[in-house]
């Protein structure tokens, strides 16, 4: 089990990283087992690794190549069809209460990005 008030005390402002590893990892309709390992993996492999390093490299790509500023419609149509299926996917998800699926099809447009970006820098 996990005690909710004793992670909060032991990692203060680490409250997301458990939420990802919950969420990412929790079946909707049964119990699940947590393992502290499975959580670091998640919290290294995933969360840091994946989601970290899109967002990083969107941030000092933005700030290399537009002085900061997120440019309009810079980005080939291929691209922006990929995202905006991503996008409906994972609306579609939360309004249906599939939380795991949203959060599987987020590090997925995530790992779309990884590979975009790596071929823009």
């Amino acid at each position: 089990a996990v005690w909710a008030h004793e992670y909060v005390e032991e990692f203060p402002g680490q409250q997301d990283v458990l939420r990802y590893a919950l969420l990412s990892s929790a079946p909707e309709t049964k119990d699940n087992n947590f393992t502290w390992k499975d959580f670091q993996t998640k919290n290294n492999s995933e969360l840091v690794g994946i989601f970290g390093n899109f967002i990083n490299r969107v941030a000092v790509l933005i700030h290399k190549y537009y002085n900061g500023i997120v440019p309009e419609g810079d980005i080939n149509a291929p691209e922006l069809a990929e995202i905006t299926k991503a996008a409906a996917e994972i609306e579609n998800f939360l309004e249906n209460f599939e939380f795991r699926n949203a959060l599987s099809a987020m590090m997925n447009l995530a790992r779309f990005g990884n590979q975009y970006l790596q071929t823009e820098e």
